[in-house]
């Protein structure tokens, strides 16, 4: 029961999560938003790693597939995670970023060669499908400029691509963490999840520190640590998503299967329906939400019938 409550918990943190990087967004430039955290969240990890005992005992291998895998996910996916969700808002960008599992199973198909399963090509074509029928549905959609809309996918799915091959990555590099046993513990895990999440936030904040002061943009980004309302949302974001969502999601991933984790993780973007309708005050239609589901059932599918 505890690795079905701490997913369903990720899944609630991970939609509200959009909704505030979402409104800091719209203060404040993508990149701003990707360093600020990026800063905030490293002095958290570290400050974590420190208090669990940690003590940076970590091999090569562990920080380069890691560190990899944190700039490809958090320093250029999160960049055009960002810049969407500032265009078009949370519930179609989150909705979109379900490709992210489906990325994640091709680049592992083809790179690794794992095998993917019948039903496992079938979510597939369902999340495709489901994700096609919010995008075209103009009455949803129609708070929107069609030529903003198009950007926002765009980039919603090369932030989706980001993850999936960040997850890949990831994956490999905590198979080369330290262990203390066979029997991990709780303590254990969760030590596990701050040291990989912090290997991956120090190298993509490193990474994105020095693109910003290589394009002259540091100036920018000081200016925006200055505006409260848009610094209270990227706190908010970072606190709840990205230090609380990733170590309860890595608590529901060892304390019950990884595909009824992960489907029950992703139901995020169902979440941020009725939340768009109250905060953002979108029409949502009955084919918006049928595309929703459909692309869910097609993440559950992936997930729970992988090969």
């Amino acid at each position: 029961m505890l690795g079905i409550f701490t997913a369903l918990g990720t899944a609630v943190l991970w939609a509200a999560n959009a909704v505030f990087f979402a409104e800091g967004a719209k203060r404040i430039d993508a990149l701003s938003v990707s360093l600020l955290r990026l800063i905030l969240a490293s002095v958290i990890l570290v400050g974590l790693h420190l208090v669990l005992g940690g003590r940076f005992n970590f091999g090569l291998g562990a920080w380069f597939w890691l560190g990899i895998s944190g700039i490809i996910a958090l320093a250029v996916g999160d960049w055009f995670l960002f810049a969407a969700l500032g265009k078009i808002g949370p519930r179609i960008v989150m909705l979109v970023m379900s490709l992210s599992p489906v990325f994640a199973a091709i680049i592992a198909w083809i790179f690794l060669a794992e095998t993917l399963s019948l039903w496992a090509v079938g979510g597939i074509v369902l999340t495709v499908g489901g994700i096609m029928m919010v995008v075209l549905n103009k009455k949803s959609n129609r708070h929107l400029e069609r030529r903003t809309l198009i950007i926002g996918v765009v980039y919603s799915v090369l932030a989706a691509l980001g993850q999936g091959l960040g997850m890949v990555l990831g994956d490999v590099g905590m198979e080369l963490l330290p262990t203390a046993c066979e029997d991990i513990r709780l303590l254990d895990i969760l030590l596990m999840s701050v040291n990989a999440t912090m290997v991956r936030v120090l190298v993509a904040g490193l990474a994105v520190s020095l693109t910003t002061l290589v394009i002259g943009k540091t100036r920018k980004v000081i200016q925006s640590a200055k505006n409260p309302k848009a610094m209270l949302f990227v706190v908010l974001g970072t606190v709840i998503g990205l230090i609380m969502g990733t170590l309860l999601m890595f608590t529901a991933l060892k304390y019950t299967k990884v595909g009824i984790a992960s489907t029950l993780i992703s139901i995020s973007p169902l979440l941020l329906v009725p939340a768009s309708r109250i905060i953002y005050k979108e029409k949502i239609t009955p084919i918006a939400i049928v595309g929703s589901v459909v692309t869910l059932a097609g993440v559950a599918l992936l997930m729970l019938f992988p090969r």
